[in-house]
């Protein structure tokens, strides 16, 4: 494999390992956090070290949620901030969200 194509390939799983964060980020996730305590025995002064994990659940971000639909579905959802929203033309700097049928 070329140089060149290492690097593309390279370049490709970054943005993949991006891409997944972005997603699991958009619609929350459930990770393992490590805690490790140092103590000092009292009987026996010697140091001790205590591992713990905990479960820690992330809630969904709305940013992240936005940024994914406007990248990923352009044509239902748009992004469209107006410098200075014009009220009388009914532009307000707001997300465009799709029409849902009745």
């Amino acid at each position: 494999m070329g140089r060149k194509k290492k690097s593309d390939a390279l370049a490709r799983a970054r943005d993949e390992a991006v891409e997944d964060a972005l997603f699991r980020r958009a619609c929350g996730l459930t990770y393992e956090e490590v805690k490790i305590t140092e103590s000092v025995d009292k009987k026996t002064g010697e140091p001790e070290t205590q591992t713990v994990t905990v479960r820690k659940y992330l809630p969904p971000d709305p940013t992240c949620a936005l940024f994914w639909l406007c990248n990923r579905q352009g044509v239902r959802w748009q992004y469209k901030p107006d410098k200075v929203p014009d009220e009388a033309q009914g532009e307000t700097g707001v997300v465009l969200m799709p029409e849902v049928a009745p």
